[in-house]
């Protein structure tokens, strides 16, 4: 069973074509292969001879098409299966007359058009109109001429049932693998994009958002009223931070930097955000935290870096930091505009980038606020 499907769903399209395609051509073949095989007995049964033989032709003309999608030759399968029913609707309709339903596989062709083929959008209606034309001839043709053969009754039913059955299974085949390629498509899209924007909102080295994702988040969070409690905000910078890398390089200083990176997104995710500002700062948000509180955290966090041994090839490496902190004034309900919220930003993110080198240039490894 499993080397039966293996072989059903063979991959193989071709130039320029998805496996879609293929699929459809193939399984529909299939379909009209099993279809044509139930004719084929209906017709032994009545003794229709002349049916028989072109079911069984018809029948042929189906398994020739199946083989050609195993032979990158969609196009030329495509033409052999729509030409097999054209012929197939042509015949039943002038033998047997309109109420057998065989007309109804102009739907087919006509879906087969839109979500099989890649002509452009002028084809597909070229395509559709030529269908259209078919249909209005059979019924022009049964308008005007009797069939060939009568059918009785029950005969009728069995033929518009076995056509109808099969003319349902052929559009949802159809349908089915039009819309499960296209939903495919747009959740790959979907992923892509999600993970485009993720990797333009975080640094490469670190995976701290960056700039742009904190100054959106600063403002979204203002803007949308989350704030109850203020915010602080806090610049830090790695102390000597040049020395590493030009003496143990900057495999050394990369290493450092992602493990303060782990550490900062393990103790703000309570708080609020860590962001890789540039180089070797950092910018620290902290929700609904008044300065007191901020300062306060910050130096559970100070503590947690001057005591932390960073391995990197058989060495310990330990670094200090020096933080600038201060408060952000929010405006007033009047005044939240996105201008007015992004000043408020570049103000607080200022000052405390000023108390930063206010506490450089006091011998560093502290906090100013």
């Amino acid at each position: 069973m499993d080397n039966f499907i293996d072989v059903l769903v063979k991959d193989v399209t071709g130039e320029n074509e998805g496996r879609r395609v293929s699929y459809m051509i193939r399984f529909n073949a299939l379909l009209m292969c099993f279809y044509f095989m139930c004719w084929m007995s209906v017709f032994t049964f009545y003794r229709m001879s002349v049916a028989i033989i072109i079911s069984a032709m018809a029948l042929v003309a189906n398994m020739v098409a199946v083989e050609m999608t195993y032979q990158k030759r969609n196009g030329p399968a495509r033409i052999v299966f729509a030409a097999v029913l054209c012929a197939w609707m042509a015949y039943f309709v002038a033998w047997w007359g309109w109420e057998c339903g065989v007309q109804h596989f102009v739907f087919v062709l006509i879906t087969l058009a839109f979500a099989g083929t890649y002509v452009s959008d002028f084809g597909k209606i070229l395509l559709s109109i030529g269908v259209f034309i078919l249909r209005m001839l059979l019924y022009i043709w049964h308008m005007s001429h009797e069939p060939v053969e009568h059918l009785a009754r029950t005969v009728s039913i069995i033929f518009q049932m076995i056509n109808i059955i099969t003319i349902f299974v052929s559009i949802v085949i159809i349908l089915f693998l039009f819309t499960h390629d296209k939903m495919e498509t747009e959740a790959k899209l979907a992923r892509y994009n999600a993970k485009l924007m993720d990797q333009a909102g975080h640094d490469h080295l670190t995976r701290l958002p960056n700039r742009t994702k904190a100054l959106a988040y600063l403002s979204e969070m203002i803007l949308g009223g989350e704030i109850t409690r203020g915010v602080s905000v806090a610049i830090g910078d790695i102390d000597y931070f040049k020395k590493i890398n030009d003496t143990y390089g900057h495999d050394a200083g990369d290493a450092v930097l992602r493990f303060l990176a782990s550490t900062f997104s393990s103790f703000m995710k309570d708080h609020g955000m860590a962001v890789r500002w540039g180089g070797e700062e950092f910018l620290f948000i902290f929700k609904n935290e008044n300065l007191d509180d901020a300062a306060y955290l910050l130096n559970k966090l100070l503590d947690k870096i001057r005591f932390s041994h960073i391995e990197w090839n058989d060495l310990d490496l330990q670094v200090t930091m020096t933080f600038g902190v201060t408060d952000m004034e929010i405006p007033m309900d009047a005044d939240l505009t996105p201008q007015a919220v992004q000043a408020s930003i570049d103000e607080a993110i200022t000052f405390a980038d000023k108390k930063l080198y206010m506490g450089k240039a006091k011998g560093r490894n502290m906090i100013i606020m």
